[in-house]
């Protein structure tokens, strides 16, 4: 995002708010977490904004198959860094953050104290943040659009469940985190390199913890 003055938003756009949340993640590299998160229920979305998520459902069915279903199978997990933050957006969105929160160091890079309007400091987001309707769905259609060339796509008539075109893997997506089941290796070496090509990938190959679910394998 760019700190702007008020002046440079549009007529008509919405304008909304800041918060931060603090959070603890165990399956994240950084597991203490702090995030600034656009206040989305103040923004006005045109279209629908939503995207497909994983239903526990479909969890439990990849897992039951892991499990007795198929010969040799396996299952693992993947993480995207940054999933969201990594993603263009087609318009941008406007954000107004209290000047008091900003940290010395932040006021004098940005030299924020030329932008104050009425005690905030104003915004002009440009890529997919925390909070924001449409963040899912941009880093959805962004993912779809990656791994499509490599053979993976969104099995029909289901919501978070995929599979590549000829290689025996299937992986149930929630959100940035992959649920992957697999017979061989190689084909999730495979799934690996084409998510690297555009994302920072941590793999869990215990599949320890997928979906708010910990297994005992």
């Amino acid at each position: 995002m760019d700190f702007i003055p008020r002046k440079e938003i549009p007529a008509g756009r919405d304008v909304t708010y800041a918060s931060f949340v603090c959070d603890y993640r165990p399956l994240k590299d950084d597991k203490y977490r702090g995030r600034l998160v656009v206040g989305g229920d103040k923004l006005t979305y045109a279209d629908d904004a939503g995207s497909p998520a994983a239903s526990l459902l479909e969890t439990k069915l990849l897992i039951n198959s892991v499990i007795s279903t198929r010969p040799g199978a396996r299952f693992m997990s993947m993480d995207l860094k940054d999933h969201f933050l990594c993603t263009p957006m087609l318009n941008p969105e406007y954000m107004k953050i209290p000047y008091k929160y900003f940290p010395d160091d932040i006021k004098e890079k940005y030299e924020l104290d030329k932008l104050v309007h009425d005690g905030y400091v104003y915004c002009k987001i440009k890529k997919g943040m925390y909070g924001l309707k449409q963040a899912s769905l941009l880093a959805f259609n962004y993912l779809k659009e990656k791994l499509a060339p490599h053979g993976y796509r969104p099995i029909p008539h289901t919501i978070g469940l995929w599979k590549h075109d000829s290689k025996p893997l299937t992986f149930c997506l929630c959100v940035d985190d992959f649920g992957v089941k697999y017979t061989r290796k190689k084909d999730v070496d495979h799934l690996l390199a084409a998510l690297q090509q555009t994302f920072k990938v941590s793999t869990d190959w215990s599949g320890k913890n997928f979906c708010g679910l910990t297994f005992d394998w």
